[in-house]
């Protein structure tokens, strides 16, 4: 077995790209080739058989044409309140830790966790791909690390550094990294520039840092993969279809790329204003770690209000997962996702919510739409989709969806007119739901059906043009 790390000067220096780049090429030249993350910090998670990992490691899996499995992933933080994170191991709700809780685990468990997770892959796969965290020059938790130089020396992987050339300073950022690093800047086997915009002298580079630059990267636009991190959000756009309110345990943000495909332009509402939530033709509440918590800061943004009243105006309002909890009327409490309390939702939705134990269900499920309303002339249409949370609701209310969940069949969701909720994850990647959203809005359909596998291809073949691949190759 060998392994490539892609490790970063900063966060979202394109780690999660040229990685998924990699997984694809790789495969195509033949490899066996899996992606690892050993801990992911994300909200943004994907069901697999037995659990949950990152949405990350789950594309780069499909980058590399197999499934994904709790070992490309074995550690998994979803932060839940300040300072305190659920642990995920090997794809199932382990733990709520605080910062020392977390890194007496690490010392205690989380380094064996990741030792059997890697020995696990290396027995079936030819070649690891290993994406790392943040930067691997943080000295300050370099003796805890567990995502950066700890699993590559485990895998004796062969490491690239990957600079993001938009955040300025490339020779700062890739020196102050190596500098840092001391004894382990022998691991780095070279140098990747990413998200290019003009020419890039190589040749000082490479003389000043004594590694070779594999090569640079080129802003790619339009690029439609799911973020890894959410606060790469960006809005770039004064007019727009949908918004996104962004609350502030906002999860599987990713629900949300798929609209982009119908031609709406989406906006996340992240400013204490209420003329944002009026410009757009239809809200949506996502997904959220801490349902309680993300409502009381709803209210104190007075957002509340003109949710409900857009509602009132006829505008499409849709709550996913944790959002459509909110908009129910009431949220039970036992102590399960934060304190003991009841909460008032924001009553569009006759449904009640109640947390009484902390199982959390993650499936993967097919459905058939059921819903009036919104989705009244796309009923009998199929949908597919995932669940993954806790808390258990009940209505009277007309539901959306009729879905299987684990060989059984259920009801999801509530909808009233133009007020519908669902437990179903990536329910815009299906093409009836994003028309029903083009109907009500009565905008024209111009639905680009880009399936991912382009836009992989797309990614691999813009990346191979751009680097050394022979020069990557030597490394296995």
């Amino acid at each position: 077995m060998s392994a490539i790390a892609i490790h970063g000067t900063t966060s979202n220096a394109g780690k999660t790209i040229i990685a998924t780049a990699l997984c694809r090429i790789f495969n195509d030249k033949g490899y066996r080739v899996a992606p690892f993350k050993s801990q992911n910090m994300s909200l943004n998670s994907y069901v697999i058989p037995g659990g949950e990992i990152a949405r990350a490691q789950a594309l780069q899996a499909h980058a590399a044409r197999i499934e994904p499995t709790a070992d490309m992933n074995p550690i998994l933080l979803k932060p839940k309140a300040e300072h305190v994170s659920q642990v995920v191991i090997r794809g199932r709700p382990y733990a709520d830790m605080n910062v020392k809780e977390y890194h007496d685990f690490v010392e205690r468990q989380g380094r064996e966790i990741v030792k059997t997770s890697l020995k696990n892959l290396s027995s079936e796969y030819d070649l690891i791909i290993m994406e790392g965290a943040g930067s691997p020059a943080e000295i300050n938790i370099l003796q805890r690390d567990i995502v950066n130089v700890y699993p590559a020396k485990l895998a004796k992987a062969k490491c690239i550094l990957v600079h993001n050339i938009e955040y300025g300073s490339t020779l700062v950022y890739l020196f102050g990294t190596l500098k840092l690093l001391d004894t382990e800047r022998e691991l780095y086997r070279g140098i990747i520039l990413n998200n290019s915009r003009g020419t890039v002298d190589t040749v000082e580079l490479e003389h000043i840092l004594k590694k070779p630059v594999f090569g640079v990267v080129p802003h790619i636009e339009d690029l439609h993969l799911p973020e890894e991190d959410s606060l790469s959000l960006k809005n770039h756009d004064e007019h727009f279809d949908v918004g996104v309110i962004r609350l502030p345990h906002m999860s599987n943000f990713t629900d949300f790329d798929a609209l982009k495909l119908g031609g709406l332009k989406v906006r996340y509402i992240s400013i204490s204003t209420e003329s944002e939530i009026k410009r757009a033709s239809v809200l949506i509440i996502p997904g959220t770690k801490n349902t309680i918590l993300d409502l009381k800061w709803l209210r104190e943004q007075g957002w509340d209000h003109a949710i409900v009243q857009a509602a009132n105006d006829g505008r499409v309002i849709i709550g996913i997962c944790g959002g459509y909890q909110m908009l129910g009327k009431r949220i039970i409490d036992s102590g399960f996702e934060n304190n003991r309390e009841e909460i008032e939702g924001l009553g569009l939705l006759d449904v009640v919510t109640r947390f009484d134990s902390y199982t959390k269900i993650t499936e993967r499920i097919k459905g058939t739409i059921i819903g009036a309303g919104i989705l009244e002339e796309f009923q009998g249409e199929k949908i597919t989709g995932y669940e993954i949370h806790t808390g258990q609701t009940s209505t009277s209310a007309k539901p959306c969806f009729i879905i299987n969940r684990g060989g059984k069949t259920i009801q999801d969701g509530a909808i009233n007119g133009s007020v519908f909720g669902t437990y179903v994850h990536g329910i815009f990647d299906n093409p009836p739901i994003r028309k029903a959203l083009l109907k009500a809005i009565q905008k024209p359909s111009n639905i680009i059906e880009r399936d991912l596998d382009d836009e992989i291809d797309r990614l691999a073949s813009i990346f191979s043009a751009s680097v050394d691949l022979e020069k990557i190759e030597a490394l296995i």
